[in-house]
């Protein structure tokens, strides 16, 4: 006669009032800030740009600086001047612009908007201006034909 021996078995079930695991929440942060990485690659592996033209008259993109070279540039192209004419010009309307602004002085110069000045706060190497540009919103300029007769 043979004896059987029965291992032990173990109940797998759960209570519905066990609490999960606690996790410290530097690591649920952790893991909560890898699953928006993955996911932020995933969009924008599936967003990927399509190739397009490029022509001369594109604007450039919104979070692109305007630098000295690009404004002479974009005068010169506007006026039809020659650019060692237009250069010293935009410079010196900068440089009065900027001083201007570096005494304090609001700006208003009805294309670009009006400039007030909010705060000045000094530091070691210049000073750190905090200021308001406000802009007219763009009306659209109505079409007038000159052959056109005008109303009675």
């Amino acid at each position: 006669m043979a004896t059987t021996t029965k291992k032990p078995t173990t109940s797998k079930t759960t209570n519905a009032t066990t609490k999960p695991i606690a996790r410290p929440k530097a690591a649920t942060a952790a893991v909560a800030a890898s699953n928006v990485l993955a996911a932020a690659i995933k969009s924008g592996a599936d967003a990927a740009m399509k190739p397009m033209a490029v022509s001369d008259n594109m604007q450039p993109a919104l979070n692109t600086d305007l630098k000295l070279r690009g404004l002479v540039d974009l005068v010169v192209k506007r006026t039809g001047a020659k650019k060692k004419d237009v250069k010293p010009i935009v410079e010196a309307a900068l440089a009065i612009m900027g001083e201007t602004v570096a005494d304090g002085r609001d700006l208003n110069l009805p294309p670009m908007g009006k400039l007030k000045i909010n705060r000045v706060k000094e530091i070691k190497n210049g000073q750190v201006t905090i200021c308001k540009l406000r802009q007219q919103t763009a009306r659209p300029k109505p079409l007038v034909d000159p052959t056109a007769e005008a109303a009675e």
